[in-house]
Order: structure tokens, then sequence, then C-alpha cells
């Protein structure tokens, strides 16, 4: 009779797949004797803990022996959960479990390998809650002959609990390459403790029965209001959003822009004349209140005045996030085209944006009315310092323009010659935090991949 396969606190990580073996005879109202009752708190109370402790020790024994009685394994499998995450030791708990008549015996994991990702790479002072991390695996840091030839078993969760024991982490696969050993993976951790080092989840592997696991959606927080990975998908005339269905970004034409490798797996590459992607206006992308919006960008153009992203129209005007490399400057400007006002904040001169090195650019816009809600960042690192605007500043109107990704409107055009990857827009201020762990994401500077283990 399986009693658990495995109990582990988020933090304790414990590896024991467990079952349980139940005493016959018992009935599913089961109330311990009085004699009975003696032999459970002594069971306890050698183990030396606190009074306090002893309490839920003796609880959880009586609902084991109650719920194993009645011939429930499963619900015996919850109780066991739900002490463990409630604070109790493992340890302690197979031991009074032992001393009861319960016997405790190995279950193997369905998923035959694991791997512990540790985000050593973390400088974040705070904590990072539902935050997305890029898995980068190619054939330096795992075995391709040991997954499903479409990652389609792959599992990630928060601690080394076996899948089938738990609620696995919602991720994502971008690519899978199982012939060219390589793979890039978005997987939402819950929360990547705050100045922590050494934090971690784990990755399993191995299960020729696992059907596909992803929840691409959900990878992304309610906030994550547009996600483009930027690779050719369904055909070379378009790119599929990542959070819904109706983000799907359409070319000027048949590869133009046309597709080419990066470091994030592959993005667009922009010719700087006429190559744009627009993403149909909805809802949800209009009226905000509060914006981030994020591109990586590689480019050596000297020349181009370009609207990167933008939410732009004549006389419909909402925001832009632009780069001029003639001037070398970048810059997000918000409108309030009811009021003909609008603000903004800019690089001027030296954005180091153009060596022909993949930069990941970031514009926030706290919801404020004045230049100081406005930051821009490249790397994770502030760099604005010229501020421009024009009248009275009070809101974003609700607008109909498309997103724009290439140029800054149909009137105006604005290009220049770049590539381009994962495009995001959120309807928050993602602080400064999250912008940087983001880049560290991205150039693989975030987790630290350990060793194949058994599972």
């Amino acid at each position: 009779m399986i009693f658990m396969r495995s109990a582990a606190l988020r933090k304790e990580k414990y590896s024991k797949k467990l079952r349980a073996l139940v005493l016959p005879g018992q009935t599913a109202n089961y109330a311990p004797t009085a004699a009975e009752r003696i032999h459970l708190e002594y069971c306890v109370k050698k183990e030396a803990i606190t009074p306090m402790l002893q309490f839920s020790y003796v609880a959880f024994c009586e609902e084991l022996l109650k719920h194993e009685a009645a011939k429930r394994p499963e619900e015996a499998q919850g109780i066991y959960n739900k002490w463990a995450n409630r604070g109790l030791d493992e340890t302690i708990m197979t031991s009074v479990a032992a001393c009861i008549g319960v016997t405790i015996a190995p279950v193997p994991c369905a998923w035959n390998y694991k791997m512990k990702l540790t985000f050593t790479g973390n400088i974040s002072a705070t904590d990072l809650d539902d935050f997305p991390v890029l898995v980068h695996l190619d054939n330096s840091n795992f075995d391709f002959s040991h997954a499903k030839t479409n990652g389609e078993d792959i599992r990630f969760m928060d601690s080394d609990l076996c899948p089938s024991d738990g609620t696995p982490l919602k991720h994502e696969i971008e690519d899978w390459d199982q012939a060219g050993e390589e793979a890039w993976i978005w997987v939402k951790v819950p929360r990547i403790d705050g100045g922590s080092a050494t934090d971690f989840i784990y990755m399993f592997f191995d299960n020729a029965a696992a059907a596909d696991g992803q929840d691409a959606p959900n990878v992304w927080d309610a906030d994550t209001i547009m996600v483009q990975h930027m690779y050719d998908n369904p055909d070379n005339t378009r790119v599929l959003g990542s959070t819904s269905a109706a983000r799907v970004g359409t070319k000027t034409a048949a590869n133009a822009p046309a597709e080419v490798a990066t470091d994030l797996y592959r993005g667009q590459a922009f010719d700087g004349l006429d190559d744009y992607i627009w993403v149909p206006d909805t809802p949800s992308l209009s009226a905000l209140t509060k914006l981030t919006v994020e591109i990586w960008i590689k480019s050596t153009d000297a020349i181009g005045t370009g609207g990167t992203v933008s939410k732009y129209a004549s006389g419909n005007r909402e925001w832009s996030l632009g780069c001029h490399p003639g001037t070398d400057r970048v810059e997000i400007y918000i409108y309030d085209e009811g009021a003909g006002a609008y603000i903004g904040r800019r690089k001027l001169a030296a954005s180091g944006m153009f060596d022909g090195q993949w930069h990941h650019l970031v514009a926030v816009w706290d919801g404020g009315t004045t230049v100081a809600s406005l930051k821009v960042y490249r790397d994770g690192v502030r760099i604005d310092n010229v501020s421009d605007s024009l009248g009275t500043f009070a809101n974003v109107d609700d607008g109909t323009a498309n997103v724009d990704i290439g140029r800054l409107s149909a009137a105006l055009g604005w290009y220049f010659d770049f590539d381009g990857d994962e495009v995001r827009i959120h309807k928050t201020d993602r602080p400064v935090d999250w912008i940087m762990a983001t880049y560290r994401s991205g150039k693989d500077l975030l987790i630290t991949y350990g060793a194949e283990e058994g599972s």
C-alpha cells in the first residue's frame, strides 16, 4: 500500500520516497484505546521534541492510523504532505510512524533523473515572485538521451519532490533540438529569495510515460500582457505570442524581417528600410496606467532613426521606445493625445547600444505625470540622463494603435537596422531588481546547472 512518495519542505528538500504498510484489522472509525494512546505518546516523546511539537506529531499519528486503517492510501499521502508542509520533520515522522507499527519503504519516482538548478547569479536584494527564468540546456550541462524527443517529460519543481507527488512549476519550451542537443525553456519560479545565491529549483526528466507538461500562457504573471519570442511561428510571415493566442505578430512580408539566430534562440533581423512586425491592438494593451517595455537588440547601425517598439499612430499616440543610432541615443515617450502633451526621458549620446553586441533595453513608466516617472535601462543599469516634455500630461488615452516592432508608425516610418528578440510589455512598473535579473537570465548568468542525479 503506497503511503507517500516524498514529503519535503521546500527549504529542506528531502529526497526519500515513502510507502507505508498498514496494520490489519483496523477500521475507518479508528480511535486509539487508552493503552494505545499511551504508546503513541511514548513514541512521540522519545524523540525529545518540544511539547508544542509533540502535540502536532501525536495528531499526525492519529490521523495517519485512522486513514491507513480505512485503507485509503491516497488520503494518507495527503496527510503526510500536509504535516510536512506545516513544519514537521520527515526523519521524525518516519521514526514515530515505525514506532506505532507503520513500516516505511522506498518507492521509486517515475522520473529517473533530476538536476538541481541553483540561482548563484542572483544579485537581487528583494524577492522575485513569479519570475520567468530561462533554462538553457546544451551538451555541456545535459544528457539529451535521458529525455523524450521533444522534451515532453521535462518537469520543474520548487523542491526535490517527485513531480507526481507535488505541483510542477509552469514552463514553456521555446525550442527543443534533440539532434542538435540544445534547448531553451522558460520556467515560472514562485520566488527567488532576495539576497540569496543558494536558492534553487529542480528539473526532472527521463519518464517515457509522461505527457507534455507545458503551460506556456501561465509562465507569465498577470502583469505581463505581451510576450513575443520572435522566432518564425507558424511560418515565415508571423511570430506567435506566448501570453495569448490573440498576440500574433505579422511581418511586412515573408522573411521581411528574416529569422536569425540570437543568444536567446532565434529572433528577427530588421533591414532598416521597411521591415517591421505589427501586433493588433486589444483592450488589454490600451489605456495603461503603468508600463514596462523591453527588447533585446544587436545593432551596428550608425545612421538610422527607429521606433523600436511603439504604440503610436498619427492622432492616436500612446507610447514609444526608440533607438536612434544616428545620434547614439535611446528614449521613452508617453503621450496624452487628448491634451497634446507628452513626457520623455533619453540617454543622449554614448548609449552603448550600437556596438554589435546583444543588449537588453528596458523602459519603465511608474504612472506619474512628470518626467521623473520615466526610466531607461541598458543591461539592467539605468542610463537615462535627459528629460523632454510638452504641455500638461495627465494620462494615456485609450487608443487603438497597433503595437509596432521595428518602426515608429506607418505615417512616419523611422526604421533602423537591428536584430531583435524577446519583446515584452507589462502593465506595471517592474523594479530594477526584476530588470537586472531578466538581463542576467537572458545572458545565462543566473543559473548554475548541477550534476545529473538519480531520482
